[in-house]
């Protein structure tokens, strides 16, 4: 970042926000509601996604070449099942040097009309964003609330250190720290 620079703050939805976004981006578009639940539920980045192929696809799993990833590492990413079935109908009849789903340069701008339409802040009372990268950080942040281990979650988000995983791309607000507490032992 240069001097000068601000870096975006960005926050995750709770999971009631991130349904009703889904749902009306659904309404609106099933293949941008099929981008934004793929990229929740793989933390791929939006031009990761965009240089995805047909061919790139197999049963339960993405494969994304070193030289289409931020850290230039071949990967194999797991799918649900529920994400996997959603691709199989989607591809139907493409070839497989089509694109696997269509990301719009104006991603951006599309997510803001969804948001609007889903009466979701773009910007929270704190002034943290809702973009489409914040949708890795919604990744990290489910797997946290799932009980996830922070290194299995570091391997899902492709991140060389835990430090970023857990500190940025994990949204604390909504931790469940008051029932962590809860659980310790009387003494």
């Amino acid at each position: 970042m240069s001097e000068g620079e601000k870096r975006r703050i960005r926050r995750a939805l709770c999971l009631e926000d991130l349904k009703r976004l889904l749902k009306v981006t659904e309404q609106a578009d099933a293949e941008r509601a099929l981008l934004y639940r793929l990229a929740v539920t793989t933390g791929l980045r939006k031009n990761e996604l965009r240089t995805l192929q047909v061919r790139d696809f197999s049963n339960d799993c993405l494969h994304l070449a070193g030289k289409n990833a931020k850290n230039r590492k071949q990967a194999v990413i797991p799918l649900m099942p529920s994400i996997a079935m959603a691709l199989t109908h989607h591809i139907r009849g493409k070839k497989t040097d089509e694109k696997l789903i269509y990301v719009s340069d104006r991603v951006h701008e599309s997510m803001k009309q969804d948001l609007k339409r889903a009466k979701i802040p773009y910007t929270d009372a704190d002034g943290r964003f809702f973009d489409f990268h914040s949708l890795r950080k919604q990744t990290a942040t489910l797997l946290a609330l799932a009980g996830v281990h922070p290194r299995v979650t570091q391997q899902v988000m492709r991140h060389s250190s835990i430090d970023l995983t857990m500190g940025t791309y994990t949204d604390a607000s909504l931790l469940p720290v008051k029932e962590a507490v809860e659980r310790l032992p009387a003494f």
